[in-house]
């Protein structure tokens, strides 16, 4: 029984046999994770293809969630939205945003998605962290 932690680049390797990483329980770190079977994302994706006529990118849903996220919060709290910026918590489609106040240096994202290789899918497994007793009784 064993479980394997990549690193985000491993989302980028194309050589390696899906069968490895699905039978070692992979899991992988990364900053974005766009999970086509959530309602939220099929609405959008199918809004983007009857807008543009044509399938949005990485960048489509970056730019969608940076917007939203900023947007929101300036709405919320208004003009002063960065004093309040790092207790705020938005549900996105791709990214996370997790700010920390960076000694009179503006803020910077510490947030992290983990991924999760099942039935030879990635799936996003952040919040469903198994506990698991390292000295049992």
């Amino acid at each position: 029984n064993i479980t394997v932690v990549g690193m985000p680049r491993w989302r980028e390797i194309e050589d390696v046999e899906l069968e490895y990483l699905n039978n070692l329980n992979t899991h992988m770190f990364t900053d974005d994770f766009v999970d086509y079977e959530d309602v939220r994302v099929q609405e959008f994706v199918a809004r983007f293809r009857q807008r543009y006529a044509t399938e949005p990118v990485k960048f489509a849903f970056e730019g969608f969630d940076t917007g939203i996220y900023f947007l929101s919060a300036l709405m919320k709290f208004g003009n002063k939205f960065g004093d309040c910026i790092q207790y705020y918590d938005k549900k996105l489609l791709n990214s996370n945003f997790n700010f920390e106040r960076q000694n009179g240096n503006g803020f910077r994202n510490i947030s992290w998605k983990l991924l999760e290789m099942k039935n030879y899918k990635l799936k996003d497994a952040t919040g469903v962290i198994e506990t698991m007793d390292f000295f049992p009784q």
